[in-house]
């Protein structure tokens, strides 16, 4: 049996907030992204790049799956920073689409 570790990254005292790596043997999935500028470190709060490397060893770090669960900036947060400065790749992303309401609705 592969082995599996879940990781929960520390979001420092902001409110909410989530951002979890799951290893799955061979596979890494990346869930949400915490806050907006978690990609730098604050006073008491080491930042998501920062928490990555303490788990996976030095970045870049590749993801063979990016999961977004919802449109809040607690949970996309700076995923578009980590991206687009290359500490995060993937291969694949699941990305909620805002538009598309969050249920409870009919149309």
């Amino acid at each position: 049996m592969s082995p599996k570790r879940f990781h929960i990254l520390d979001m420092g005292d902001k409110i909410y907030g989530d951002c979890l790596v799951c290893e799955l043997g061979n596979l890494r999935i990346l869930i949400d992204g915490g806050h907006p500028g978690d990609h730098m470190a604050r006073e008491g709060f080491h930042s998501i790049p920062e928490q990555l490397a303490k788990i996976l060893g030095p970045g870049p770090f590749h993801f063979d799956l990016l999961v977004v669960t919802h449109a809040h900036s607690d949970h996309i947060g700076c995923l578009p920073a980590l991206v687009e400065q290359g500490i995060i790749t993937t291969e694949w992303a699941l990305v909620a689409d805002e538009d598309m309401g969050f249920g409870g609705g009919t149309g």
